[in-house]
């Protein structure tokens, strides 16, 4: 569970960044991996964290470490990516999931206009490769499936696959 005083210290970092950038991206490393004994599942301290981002002013939200791909999530308009999996990383062959996404957003006058993910998989080498929604269709499909309990809706746009705002 979080930490009052750490959450509290964390929106005051948010507004403080925001009184001095025009966008606030919060990166956040959460989550348990199913490497360390977890599913690859939510952990409800991710939700309440990134809802706290946002109502202190962060503008998106990225957050890493399961090793999986994890639900995207709309709140009061901003984007919440709870898990985009690996981009590189020495898995040493022993990952059996390979699948990841790129976090994508279009700033214009100052906001954040647009979000999307691209679909990819990580190579036998470690290394990753993006391709067109078309291409990957088993992955934008899971992270329309597993992002549906926030009601979260999708749309194909050529290489990527916007969240509708």
């Amino acid at each position: 569970y979080p930490d009052p005083e750490d959450v509290a210290a964390m929106q005051e970092d948010v507004q403080k960044a925001k009184k001095q950038a025009d966008v606030i991206v919060v990166s956040w490393h959460w989550g348990v991996s199913p490497a360390g004994g977890g599913t690859g599942t939510l952990v409800g301290y991710q939700v309440e964290m990134g809802h706290a981002a946002v109502d202190a002013g962060a503008d998106l939200v990225v957050g890493h470490h399961p090793h999986l791909i994890q639900p995207i999530e709309v709140y009061k308009g901003k984007v919440i990516f709870y898990g985009i999996a690996n981009l590189v990383h020495d898995l040493h062959n022993r990952w059996k999931n390979r699948q990841t996404i790129m976090a994508r957003c279009r700033i214009r006058d100052r906001r954040i206009r647009e979000v999307s993910f691209v679909p990819g998989r990580i190579s036998a080498e470690n290394q990753p490769r993006f391709m067109k929604p078309a291409e990957a269709q088993d992955i934008v499909q899971h992270t329309q499936d597993i992002s549906s309990e926030f009601g979260t809706r999708f749309e194909v746009k050529g290489d990527e696959v916007a969240v509708v705002l």
